[in-house]
């Protein structure tokens, strides 16, 4: 490929960005990342809680199973 058609290509990507948008998207940026943090630690701990959960109750029925001999 041409370097005069890629630099035309890059002047004219350059020429449509709006400054208040990025400035808005850089702005933004952060909140996503810590919004996309906080879900990922929030699933892991549910499936820990839920997974511990399970294990106790799986317990309790085989302790009261070998109650009942």
């Amino acid at each position: 490929m041409n370097t005069t058609v890629m630099i035309d290509r890059v002047h004219d990507q350059a020429r449509e960005l709006r400054p208040l948008r990025v400035l808005l998207t850089i702005l933004a940026a952060p909140f996503f990342v810590l919004g996309f943090l906080v879900r990922a630690v929030f699933a892991i701990v549910w499936v820990a809680l839920t997974w511990c959960w399970a294990a106790t109750v799986v317990g309790w029925q085989a302790g009261k199973r070998n109650e009942d001999r």
